[in-house]
């Protein structure tokens, strides 16, 4: 990730890049600077490339802790294009500072201070006077400048680069970072030089970061060399070699982590390493190895392994990247072989130390030889610019390439490669299997001693992915495209006055209901009122047509029904006129217009309490009446349930939370169908709606519609980067469509992130190379804008935040995603990608189970219904860690569903005695009430289910307290209490069923009568309630035909 996109636009690909002009790119070293003076008095400056000179300067005074240098040197374009460009990739700019304090003058040759463009060859220029002479032995230090990035829109770079000598001082010589030298270093291309198409189209740039051989075979001691060789095509040599000499086998650390020019193998310390970091985490590797494994682990202990941690950059032309783009989707895998070196690292001499390419020797065997298959094809999914994966080794086998990776594939193993070179590709003939190569054994993949695998990390990365991410615009119109595609409605014949009355109101039903609802309070108190005196004067009337008649007469005697008439006169007359426009003739609308006066009166009347000791549903809290859903859905009054979803959305249409609760609901309960039309809605509201997207892509994943599915998870994670869980579910939508491409690629994000969030990390640079240090080698600076910590939405958090009433989050780690992610899915009702969820992280349990992964597989099977299974687990995890609260009250729900109520209670009855219960144990107060009145221990059950109301009421709950106070012939206490009840929930039929019985043995004959007709409108089906309420109505000669 470090590099910028590059700048795309046509160019003549060829290799000898005839027509190119030249170009020179111009490296200034300005000044350097946090010299000690009483140390240093004078300095000399030296700049290569590529192994040649490109100028030096002359000796320089230091003063002020500082010396202006001023020196300028050319790196010229020469006429092989293609080297030019490789060259610039592979080869930082290295400079030398030396200390000239202690030598004599040297004899300086000046060179002309022109620059000449056309020339070829490279030679050295400078401003002012430069010598070229032997430099002084004393080395201050060395540092590199990676001019790559010029080759992108950016003309110039300019970096202060930090002096370090090769060999790390000891702890007594040590300095800190600021009082190390800085050099001050420009490169850029002239006005006139820049060269506008540097790069195609269609070229890119590949990087291969070789990193460590891990648990190496037994053959292998300290010491021992290797080298390694990956074929990537350039400019359309498909047999061209990247070698990565020098890796040693070695049991000490890299501590300086920095990736390792290969072109500067000879040079040590830092001067010698890129800006790019080799990452220190396995968070970010695609694991193909056995789960027992740990990544982790292997990567810090401190064992014997062979360590490279170089890495080459080479351009692809358009074909190359075609070429690599097919054999990717076609074998999935890119070969890289390791043999072992003729020479060790206490053998080198004067001569291996020169540039060479190495081969292995023809003499060695398989054992001296390995090969390995990176599965790299990540790089196949859009947008994917960066892989990191660990390969096994195996013993070579030339048939085993061929097969993997087709016959292609140039032999690295014969002198004839090297040969073969030097001819062009087309005349190279293809290989094939011969005979030798048939009778070869097959690679057998290699462990260590202690029986572990011995595998290899690699990094691959381009400048620009093989497939363009699609930009979320587009995303978002067409998911817009999916969501307007709506189930049709009949269609129904209507003139054109109902239309017009229709959108009419449609206008105006907002205006008309605020001040009906007004209205409507102060009329509905005034009828209470007179309600009561009438009440009061004509206790002797008991038959309840008699007793309407009479206080209808009452109200036009008395003064209340003047005033209201009076009252709702003028707001009436308003209230038609803005309705129906300047009517000539109202007679023809007088139906019309009573209708609608009478509906929105009654829809204002049912909203207002009565009573000022209630209040009414629509006045509950939403997420209060969510609860009281989900209080149904367990009892399975499905129902019930529904319509208090439905009050939620009633009370506001244009909310899409309302609309995703009810979507929930619907997938809980396997329909669907409404589900999905509940979630269009929601999203046709709020397109982003983060809950929204995550359900409609894992719903359509479900329903294997696999095409809107990806479309909305692409959309979700373009939208929320940094959505964990949403890239994990992506993952498991991937898994399930057998698109491992895809899935490893969101894995890989999920882990990134992962690893981020629980690090703090800022990371400057997300799309491309390994992330640079800042200027030169500084530490990883933190994030404090906690966005990692709150990367949810309100939806998002609303959601988290609702603890569910059968189970807890409360096992939950913090900083488990994978558990995380369970318990959202779960709470969505998506328990299969839930379950997936949880394998991934019983991936990383490498020792024991957790209880917590127990507790969550229980939780799954106690939603799917399978409560023996849960029992079993919850059995399991109690015996291994003790008991818990959580882990019983499971186990009663378990036993409760199974009508074991003897076992539900025990479990419930500890749950109670414990000293460190949570304080909201809704359905254990619920559970245990009924099942005392089941059993007849009505003071058990009035105690319970006070108490529950008193922690968290409800309608069920309030039902519950009713019913034991009218067990214990505590009447008038069960009337209110039933009434709250009814407050809550007016559309129960047993609450209006127990309101009528209580009212009958409170003498309270209408109350009676009216709730009874009421139960019966419910359709009340508890068959012993309405034998009870017959045998009160009997009792007071009550005959009612319904």
């Amino acid at each position: 990730m470090g590099f910028q996109k590059p700048r795309w636009s046509d160019v003549n690909e060829s290799e000898n890049g005839s027509g190119q002009t030249n170009i020179n790119i111009a490296i200034t070293v300005t000044k350097l600077e946090n010299v000690d003076e009483c140390k240093i008095k004078e300095i000399m400056v030296k700049v290569e490339f590529a192994g040649q000179l490109l100028g030096q300067s002359d000796k320089l005074q230091v003063k002020d802790r500082g010396s202006e240098v001023d020196l300028v040197c050319y790196i010229p374009m020469v006429e092989n294009y293609s080297k030019f460009i490789n060259d610039v990739l592979a080869n930082p700019v290295l400079l030398t500072v030396y200390d000239c304090s202690a030598t004599g003058p040297t004899q300086s040759s000046p060179v002309p201070a022109d620059k000449d463009k056309n020339k070829t060859a490279k030679t050295t220029a400078s401003r002012g006077s430069t010598a070229v002479a032997a430099p002084p032995k004393t080395v201050l230090g060395i540092c590199n400048l990676d001019i790559g990035d010029l080759l992108t829109e950016k003309r110039r770079i300019q970096e202060s680069l930090i002096l370090e000598l090769e060999n790390t001082p000891l702890l007594k010589d040590s300095v800190t970072w600021v009082k190390l030298p800085r050099l001050l270093v420009v490169a850029s291309f002239e006005e006139d030089d820049f060269p506008v198409d540097i790069l195609s189209e269609h070229s890119n740039v590949v990087g291969i970061t070789v990193e460590s051989v891990y648990n190496p075979p037994d053959n292998v001691t300290e010491g021992t060399l290797f080298d390694a060789m990956i074929s990537i095509p350039s400019f359309g040599d498909r047999s061209n070699l990247m070698i990565f000499p020098n890796g040693i086998a070695t049991s000490t650390r890299d501590t300086l982590r920095g990736k390792k020019w290969c072109t500067l193998q000879n040079v040590g310390g830092r001067g010698g390493r890129s800006k790019y970091k080799v990452c220190d985490s396995s968070y970010n590797i695609l694991n193909p190895l056995p789960p027992e494994i740990d990544l982790e682990a292997e990567l810090t202990k401190r064992s014997l392994q062979i360590e490279w941690n170089s890495w080459k950059r080479c351009l692809l032309t358009g074909a190359d990247s075609n070429y690599m783009y097919s054999k990717l989707l076609k074998y999935h895998a890119w070969p890289i072989e390791i043999v072992i070196a003729n020479k060790t690292a206490n053998q080198k001499s004067a001569k291996s130390e020169k540039k060479s390419k190495p081969a292995a020797s023809e003499t060695s065997s398989n054992s001296d030889h390995y090969t390995a298959f990176l599965n790299f094809s990540s790089m196949l999914y859009p947008g994917v610019t960066n892989v990191r994966v660990a390969a096994q080794l195996y013993t070579y086998s030339r048939r085993d390439l061929t097969n993997k990776f087709g016959a292609e594939f140039p032999p690295s193993n014969s002198q004839s490669s090297v040969a073969s070179k030097s001819k062009p590709v087309s005349d190279r003939p293809k290989t094939s299997i011969t005979s030798e190569d048939k009778d070869e054994p097959p690679g057998q993949p290699l462990f260590n001693k202690d029986g572990l695998p011995v595998f290899i990390i690699v990094e691959m990365e381009f400048w620009k992915p093989f497939m363009r991410q699609k930009p979320p615009e587009y995303l978002e119109a067409g998911l817009k495209s999916y969501l307007s595609v709506r189930l049709k409605m009949p269609k129904k014949s209507m003139n054109y006055e109902m239309a017009q009355t229709t959108f009419t109101t449609a206008i105006l039903v907002r205006k008309m209901t605020v001040w009906v609802k007004a209205l409507s309070r102060n009329v509905a108190s005034l009828m209470t009122e007179e309600y009561s005196t009438f009440a009061q004067q004509n206790k002797d009337i008991t038959d309840m047509k008699d007793f309407i008649s009479a206080f209808h007469q009452f109200l036009k005697c008395s003064e209340g029904f003047n005033a209201a008439v009076t009252s709702l006169r003028a707001k009436v007359l308003t209230f038609i006129h803005e309705k129906y426009g300047e009517l000539s003739q109202y007679n023809e609308r007088i139906p019309e217009i009573y209708v609608a006066l009478v509906e929105e009166m009654h829809k204002a009347t049912n909203k207002c309490a009565i009573d000022s000791g209630g209040f009414p549903t629509s006045n509950c809290n939403t997420d209060v009446i969510h609860k009281f859903a989900e209080e149904c859905l367990e009892e399975n009054s499905i129902e019930q349930a529904k319509n208090f979803l439905l009050t939620n959305i009633a009370k506001d249409k244009t909310h899409p939370d309302y609309w995703l609760d009810y979507a929930i609901f619907c997938v809980k309960t396997d329909e669907y169908e409404t589900a999905l039309e509940a979630i269009r809605e929601a999203l046709t509201l709020d397109i982003h709606h983060q809950i929204g997207l995550l359900l409609y892509g894992l719903l359509m994943a479900k329903l294997r519609n696999g095409a809107v599915s990806e479309l909305t998870l692409q959309f979700l994670t373009s939208k929320y980067p940094y959505f964990i869980e949403g890239w994990k579910a992506f993952h498991f939508v991937y898994v399930t469509f057998h698109n491992y491409e895809g899935g490893d690629a969101a894995l890989q994000m999920s882990r990134k992130l992962e690893w981020e969030r629980k690090n703090a990390v800022t990371s400057s640079n997300e799309n491309n190379f390994t992330e640079p240090e800042s200027e030169a080698f500084h530490c990883r600076t933190y994030d404090t804008s906690e966005r990692y910590q709150t990367y949810g939405t309100t939806p998002f958090k609303r959601l988290s935040s609702m603890e569910p009433l059968s189970w807890t989050t409360s096992f939950c780690p913090p900083d488990n995603m994978n558990i995380q992610t369970t318990v959202l899915l779960f709470k969505l009702g998506l328990y299969e990608f839930g379950l997936m969820a949880l394998s991934e992280d019983l991936l990383t349990q490498r020792t024991q189970i957790q209880p917590y992964y127990q507790y969550y597989l229980a939780v799954s099977h106690y939603l799917q219904g399978n409560y023996d299974e849960a029992i079993c687990l919850l059995e399991e995890t109690v015996r291994d860690y003790g008991k818990d609260c959580s882990l019983r009250s499971l186990m009663g729900h378990c036993f409760y569903k199974l009508e074991d109520h003897e076992n539900a209670i025990a479990c419930y009855e500890y749950v109670m005695e414990s000293y460190n219960r949570p304080s909201d144990i809704h359905l254990i107060y619920l559970r245990m009430g009924h099942y005392y009145l089941a059993t007849n221990k009505f003071q058990c059950a009035k105690q319970v289910f006070i108490t529950g109301c008193k922690y968290s009421p409800s309608p069920r709950m309030w039902k519950g307290a009713g019913v034991a106070y009218l067990r214990l012939g505590e009447y008038e206490q069960a009337e209110t209490i039933f009434g709250e009840a009814n407050y809550m929930d007016n559309r129960d039929a047993e609450t209006w069923g127990y309101l009528a019985l209580t009212n009958g043995l409170l003498g309270r004959l209408d109350m009676l009568v009216n709730c009874y007709l009421e139960a019966k409108k419910r359709k009340l089906n508890n068959q012993d309630l309405l034998d009870e309420i017959d045998k009160c109505m009997n009792s007071h000669r009550i005959e009612i035909d319904v």
